[in-house]
């Protein structure tokens, strides 16, 4: 059973999530690993809160935003950064390295267009890096490559690279 915890007026509630459904999501090793050990002499009921208060209930917002998220925020030299504006980078991340589609499904999304209406971000700079790529298909290409074939081997690799294709056969 999947449920958020919302707090409204300053009373917590457990309720259906926001798309009435639940989701895996997938976890990079070391946050893995953090969490197994922050979950060492926890209690093992699978309804048992990941986080809560000194008194063992569920974290209020404005706790975590005093006594966890500001000294961190602080600590990193950063300045008004949300929680939301690290799920904002995160989506500009993964769209940029896997695609929106990726960005999506990993953020729960229903449809990319969410995604890139709230989340997704263009990175400055980023158009050296694309120019670069362009640069290299075209130098890296056989001598007796057409201009075709060179530009059909740049829309497989960017296919793959975007996790789509995975059926296109490997050119030279």
């Amino acid at each position: 059973m999947s449920e958020a915890l919302s707090e409204v007026g300053g009373k917590h509630r457990f309720g259906t999530t926001k798309a009435h459904q639940g989701r895996e999501v997938p976890l990079p090793r070391f946050l893995a690993e953090r969490l197994t050990e922050h979950l060492v002499g926890l209690p093992s009921d699978p309804r048992a809160l990941l986080f809560t208060s000194s008194v063992g209930g569920p974290v209020r917002y404005r706790s975590f935003k005093r006594y966890a998220w500001a000294p961190a925020i602080e600590a990193t030299g950063l300045h008004d950064v949300t929680p939301h504006d690290l799920r904002a980078t995160c989506a500009s991340w993964i769209a940029e390295q896997h695609g929106v589609m990726a960005a999506a499904r990993y953020l729960g999304h229903s449809s990319a267009s969410v995604t890139t209406r709230h989340y997704a971000r263009a990175r400055q700079g980023v158009d050296a890096a694309i120019v670069a790529a362009f640069e290299a298909t075209f130098d890296g290409a056989a001598g007796n490559e057409t201009e075709s074939d060179r530009a059909r081997r740049g829309h497989d690799t960017a296919a793959r690279r975007n996790g789509h294709g995975a059926d296109l056969p490997e050119r030279a």
